[in-house]
């Protein structure tokens, strides 16, 4: 079976809203997850190693308990690519987060997908397209500045992210970026935009709607998807820190998915090092 993969890195986003208003601590910690789709069938293993500070250990108040510094080695693999990325995150205050993602890209052939190139941004890129001609590898690299907007009234939450991506890899032309499941120029940029709007049930589940937009500079590819989604963390103590993202929606718009159903999920755990002080 032909496995596309899907941007699961954006359902991340919910897990900012898991940590609203949650008191920062220095140290150590280490984030393991792991995710699924369909329209695209995807798969996604994501490590996050961080150095977390608490901004205002002292501070009390809402707006400042969680403020943090974050330093981060993150790697995120799919049977298609991976990418090995350093990230600084900084959260001034509780309502706004901004990170900053540099990272060595590849696409590999090896599992028996990789790299498609296409001759033009309206070539084909199906399922079919691609298996006939087949694939190759490509390298490169990947920026990313994403200010995260995080609001809370009573018991309903809003979130919204909004992503620039700078991707580039070896090579002339165009070839069809897995992530976004979109044809990009082999130096590209696009930007994202991701609108949750939740509802906390209660400290076991949030759930409401999500609204993704995506568009490519050189391209002018864009995709559109309407969702709704749930966070479950359990109560437990003894599962503190887990967590798992359900996404179920369909895409207004998106060349080989529009009109056409997609689901998610994705599970992870944060794991506490070592405590540490300013």
């Amino acid at each position: 079976m032909l496995i596309k993969i899907c941007t699961l890195w954006s359902l991340v986003l919910l897990l900012f809203i898991n940590s609203q208003g949650q008191k920062a601590e220095s140290g150590w910690f280490y984030t393991q997850s792991a995710g699924f789709s369909w329209n695209p069938l995807g798969v996604l293993v994501d490590g996050t190693l961080a150095k977390r500070v608490a901004l205002y250990p002292s501070r009390k108040g809402v707006l400042w308990e969680s403020g943090k510094m974050e330093f981060a080695l993150r790697d995120e693999w799919t049977p298609v690519d991976n990418l090995l990325s350093f990230v600084y995150t900084l959260q001034p205050i509780a309502f706004f987060e901004i990170t900053f993602k540099t990272g060595f890209f590849t696409q590999f052939d090896e599992l028996g997908y990789g790299c498609f190139r296409l001759n033009s941004p309206d070539g084909k890129y199906d399922a079919s397209t691609r298996k006939k001609t087949g694939y190759d590898d490509a390298v490169g690299y990947w920026l990313t500045v994403n200010p995260t907007l995080k609001l809370k009234f009573g018991n309903v939450v809003m979130l919204n992210s909004f992503s620039l991506n700078t991707i580039s890899v070896n090579g002339d032309g165009y070839y069809h970026e897995v992530r976004s499941n979109l044809v990009h120029k082999t130096s590209d940029l696009d930007i994202q935009n991701d609108l949750i709007l939740f509802y906390e049930f209660n400290k076991l589940l949030m759930a409401g709607v999500r609204y993704k937009a995506m568009t490519v500079f050189e391209t002018d590819a864009k995709s559109h998807l309407i969702a709704l989604g749930a966070l479950v963390t359990p109560k437990n103590p003894k599962y503190r820190d887990i967590w798992c993202v359900l996404n179920v929606g369909v895409y207004p718009e998106e060349p080989l998915f529009k009109a056409r159903e997609y689901a998610a999920v994705l599970f992870g755990k944060e794991f506490r090092l070592k405590k540490g002080k300013i």
